[in-house]
């Protein structure tokens, strides 16, 4: 499926020590997320421009795992940002809801 992830307006700022963690505000949801550095990659590359596969193959080159296993964790993770509000997932220009 090709589509294209994309943060939604929100408040967020890269954060810890390392500054390789992300605090998230969700309005939608009125919560506060603290994203881990793996997380915070994933909503970073939410920008809209980048497909979901281009975010799967940045993880194949930086992580030495199976690419089914990056697909299931990108995609699951994904998922719980859709469903907090905190990125939108734009797919033949609609809306999705979930991806399977």
């Amino acid at each position: 499926m090709i589509g294209y992830p994309k943060r939604m307006p929100t408040l967020w700022r890269w954060d810890g020590e390392d500054e390789k963690h992300i605090t998230l505000i969700v309005q939608k949801t009125m919560s506060v997320q603290l994203l881990n550095p793996t997380a915070a990659y994933i909503y970073y590359c939410c920008d809209g421009e980048k497909t979901l596969d281009d975010i799967i193959e940045l993880f194949l080159k930086k992580y030495n795992v199976e690419k089914g296993r990056i697909t299931q964790d990108v995609k699951e993770f994904l998922n719980f940002l859709i469903s907090i509000g905190a990125v939108c997932y734009e797919h033949n220009g609609h809306s999705v809801n979930k991806l399977t």
